[in-house]
């Protein structure tokens, strides 16, 4: 897959919301209008941040996700839409995702090239040990080694380890509880000699079971690497080998990661909320979805692949803009509204620095850990008169209102 830069996946996203999205799916379709976006209001990710994240409790049947052929699909020879008929349904989260024929082929390109950034090769033998059916993780890994030439047994989890041993396999994936079991079990019995890497997919592993693993595989020179994404979103993201972070597919997804509290874009390396939408998939049309975890973006060049692409590494909270202000010890008091402007939302905080001498210091701080936001600094008094005014409400969302000038 070519490498994609911004200005492309603009393109994407404005030619699967207006030209497929918009008109096959009535779900989405209510969501952009509600929104005043319509059909052709989103031309930039940029303009995505005016539509309210969906959640999963959202979607109320499969159907709301699915894509539709409608009367200007048919043609006489068939259906142009038989790129959105589902062939393989999957579970993630409590919602049934349907895969296309086309989908179906993403998701092996996207598992080969997982497999193959992880150092795996034709030479190896992949022991799938996800539980088979219903799952993404089991449908990307197995589909992603058909299409790299890896020869793979899929034994779902609970294998007995001797038997696993005849296929002298030299790659593991499954979760880290299932992973650590099969070695410790294999370490007993002396067999599985030859495994150099295992991929652990599902929960994210904990430090101490990321040790036990690299323990495990240390005399082949092993790597611990991790396969991961949320409920909800179609493929799972990859660790190469030797790299940190896990790289995304900017081919088929557009991220954002914004601040929790205001939905603002949070600066490059900042922790936030993550937000994805789907641009390459057409089984499913999944538009500014709420991932409901935290991550940070990684930034730069990956120094094992070279890759320029998005890496994200998953963290336990994002305190944002709240949080930054209520710790900082530079701060005395704060409030904030989010106001919607001609050139897009705005954030205005007003702050009471602890130091009125070392203002320009804290104007810098809050920017570094903010982003894109006015900056007001006042005295207490006018603090104490703003909360007031907002019956006490450190932050207000004004963007139903008209802007001010």
């Amino acid at each position: 897959m070519p490498a994609v830069d911004s200005a492309q996946q603009d393109a994407l996203l404005r030619e699967r919301i207006s030209g497929d999205i918009y008109e096959r799916s009535a779900f989405h379709r209510g969501r952009l209008d509600r929104a005043g976006l319509g059909k052709n209001g989103v031309r930039h990710l940029r303009d995505l941040a005016r539509l309210p994240p969906m959640i999963l409790e959202d979607v109320r049947s499969p159907g709301d996700l699915l894509l539709h052929a409608g009367a200007q699909a048919m043609t006489t020879g068939g259906r142009k839409a038989d790129r959105h008929w589902p062939l393989q349904w999957v579970r993630s989260g409590g919602v049934p995702l349907g895969y296309s024929a086309r989908d179906l082929t993403l998701l092996g390109d996207l598992g080969r090239r997982l497999l193959e950034s992880g150092g795996i090769t034709r030479t190896d033998v992949l022991a799938n040990l996800i539980a088979p059916g219903a799952s993404r993780d089991f449908w990307q890994l197995a589909l992603g080694a058909q299409r790299a030439g890896v020869s793979a047994v899929s034994t779902g989890p609970g294998a007995d380890v001797g038997d696993l041993d005849i296929f002298s396999p030299t790659v593991l994936a499954g979760e880290a509880k299932e992973l650590i079991r099969v070695l410790d079990s294999a370490a007993v019995l002396e067999v599985l000699q030859r495994v150099h890497t295992v991929i652990s997919v599902g929960q994210l592993p904990t430090e101490r079971q990321s040790e036990k693993l690299a323990e495990r595989i240390a005399a082949n020179s092993g790597a611990v690497l991790r396969a991961w994404a949320p409920d909800g979103v179609l493929a799972l993201w990859g660790q190469c080998r030797g790299g940190s972070g896990l790289h995304t597919w900017p081919q088929a997804e557009l991220l954002e990661v914004v601040d929790p509290l205001t939905g603002l874009a949070t600066p490059t390396g900042r922790p936030g909320q993550l937000l994805w939408t789907g641009t390459g998939w057409y089984g499913s049309a999944i538009v500014r979805f709420d991932t409901a975890t935290f991550v940070a973006a990684v930034p730069g060049q990956c120094p094992s692949c070279g890759r320029m692409s998005l890496r994200i590494e998953p963290v336990e909270s994002a305190p944002g803009v709240a949080g930054f202000l209520d710790d900082s010890e530079q701060v005395k008091g704060w409030r904030a509204e989010l106001r919607r402007m001609p050139a897009g939302d705005e954030l205005v905080i007003w702050v009471v620095p602890e130091d009125p001498m070392h203002g320009l210091a804290l104007l810098e701080a809050i920017d570094a850990a903010v982003g894109s936001a006015r900056v007001i600094l006042i005295e207490h008094d006018e603090l104490e008169r703003g909360l007031l005014e907002t019956h006490q409400e450190k932050f207000g969302d004004r963007r139903a209102l008209p802007h001010e000038t």
